[in-house]
């Protein structure tokens, strides 16, 4: 690029906040540079003399970024505003910049009814869609939280990770409907100032930009969080899939930008943009699932681990079962985690020889410190998980006695019992006696 032109990247810009936009191009004039050529994410300039030129931004619904050529109606809106001394500089879809030489030029937009008409349709394709789509994804995580906290809470607890997913999702839920509502306050404002013989509310881009980069920063927090204890492959595979959605953003804009240089038609653009979206789409995701095989493949397997008999809180041997080598019994370490409000372990003791008559141990174990959090998952627990539209059986009270807990209950053959700030999940391959409900709960009921 010569010295007589450069590029600015366009960190931000609010839509609908004309004001601000063209304010920021006459500083850029009063330095010398004179916008000539406006993308997604880039502003174009060329070296003039210092100059006072007043810019103005306005929108052509009609316009969109998929056309090559000037809409029906763009051309005599063009020739409208160069009557009243504004020059057409360029456009970026429906945005379109405009640069008038005089020191008190006449404002494009007069009429403040079609002002509000053209912003209305320009909000309901831009703001308004992006931020119901961000509400439909943002909902359908949390239900993706909730089933995973339904199935295991205890884990889901402990885990920094789940406490990330969940600060984003909560962010993008939060943020999608305080700018719908923004919106439509903004609306309802300018229709009721208008009708009076007013001026259209003013968009306040600083508001829409708080909003932006506030759920910028808490994504990063959570996405950091939900990185904590996850080890060096997790970094690896967010930073590869980062960079990778970057690059595909660049290669969908590129082609665009190839459609419109060969003269394709807007429907032609469209589709063809929108069928390149799903293809690289799917390759992205095929090819970031076969870098996570890869990655997995060349990572040694964080759970499970095995360990010693010594390691185990509660061995069968405790409980007083024989371990023979034909049993070629194994302990393993299944998962564990810990926040400040909840720990979490996970042991399973059990034989691998085929034709062992040896029964199999698994027990989890979750110290959560905050009552309402424990009472949430021991409630959980008891209801069951949800598989699909299918409630799967709760547990049903027992008798804590023999168990030393102050509450316990049975499903099948897992028992689930309380001992304080303690919750314990223990599936046996048989129905523990009483003498063995003791023994259990004095190992793991941490008294």
């Amino acid at each position: 690029m010569s010295r007589d032109t450069k590029k600015e990247l366009l960190l931000y810009q609010p839509v609908g906040d004309t004001a601000a936009m063209a304010r920021h191009l006459e500083k850029r004039a009063e330095q010398g540079w004179l916008l000539e050529r406006a993308d997604n994410w880039w502003l174009r300039y060329r070296r003039a003399e210092p100059t006072g030129v007043r810019y103005a931004v306005a929108f052509f619904p009609e316009a969109t970024i998929f056309d090559a050529a000037p809409v029906e109606g763009q051309e005599t809106y063009y020739d409208y505003c160069r009557a009243a001394g504004w020059e057409y500089v360029c456009s970026y879809g429906s945005i379109q910049y405009f640069r008038n030489f005089r020191p008190a030029p006449v404002p494009i937009e007069t009429d403040e009814a079609l002002k509000l008409k053209t912003l209305r349709r320009v909000m309901l394709r831009t703001v308004v869609l992006m931020n119901v789509v961000w509400l439909l994804l943002a909902v359908s995580w949390c239900f993706n939280l909730i089933s995973s906290f339904r199935w295991s809470p205890l884990s889901m607890v402990s885990q920094y990770s789940a406490l990330g997913l969940a600060v984003i999702t909560a962010a993008f839920l939060l943020h999608s409907l305080l700018e719908l509502l923004r919106v439509g306050v903004w609306y309802l404002r300018s229709r009721w100032s208008v009708k009076r013989g007013g001026a259209c509310a003013r968009i306040r881009g600083s508001l829409q930009a708080a909003g932006d980069f506030s759920v910028l920063a808490i994504m990063l927090a959570g996405l950091g969080a939900s990185s904590v204890g996850q080890g060096w492959g997790y970094l690896v595979f967010v930073l590869v899939y980062s960079v990778g959605f970057l690059l595909l953003l660049v290669v969908l804009r590129a082609l665009l930008r190839h459609f419109k240089r060969l003269q394709f038609s807007n429907t032609a653009s469209l589709v063809g943009s929108i069928a390149a979206s799903v293809v690289l789409s799917i390759a992205f995701v095929a090819g970031m699932n076969a870098f996570d095989w890869s990655l997995e493949a060349s990572l040694p397997p964080e759970w499970p681990k095995e360990v010693s008999a010594e390691e185990l809180p509660l061995t069968l041997e405790d409980l007083g079962y024989a371990v023979t080598e034909a049993d070629r019994c194994e302990y393993l370490h299944q998962g564990s985690g810990r926040t400040p409000w909840a720990a979490f372990g996970n042991w399973y003791q059990g034989a691998e020889a085929p034709d062992s008559e040896l029964p199999f141990l698994n027990y989890q174990i979750a110290d959560i410190s905050w009552d309402w959090l424990r009472e949430l998952c021991w409630d959980t627990i008891m209801r069951g998980p949800k598989y699909g539209n299918h409630q799967l059986s709760g547990y049903t009270p027992i008798d804590p006695a023999p168990w030393g807990a102050d509450a316990a209950a049975r499903r099948n053959r897992t028992q689930v019992l309380l001992y304080g700030e303690r919750i314990v999940l223990v599936t046996t391959g048989w129905t523990p006696t009483e003498g063995e409900a003791a023994v259990i709960g004095a190992a793991l009921g941490g008294r």
